[in-house]
């Protein structure tokens, strides 16, 4: 019978690798990618949504979001943000 090897976690290398920079810069590139597949990227013309990184104490996340009436009634309509969640693969 094998023998079963125990693993423990560090914890605190597990929430630096989840809040480094390049963690980050991947969550960014993924929430753009959403964004400016939705077609009304904010341009400073017609701004649509909107996206972002926030940094926690566990873990980075990153957010797509309407950022103006024209967005929000975009999404509703059509509900642009869950077609293009694909592009943030």
């Amino acid at each position: 019978m094998a023998k079963v090897e125990k693993v423990k976690i560090n914890s605190a290398g597990a929430r630096a690798l989840l809040n480094s920079g390049e963690v980050q810069a991947d969550l960014k590139r993924r929430a753009d990618a959403i964004r400016d597949g939705t077609g009304m990227a904010s341009n400073g013309e017609t701004p649509g949504y909107v996206s972002g990184i926030f940094t926690g104490k566990n873990r980075a996340r990153a957010i797509v979001r309407t950022f103006k009436y024209e967005g929000a009634k975009d999404n509703a309509k059509k509900q642009t943000l869950l077609k293009n969640l694909d592009r943030g693969r």
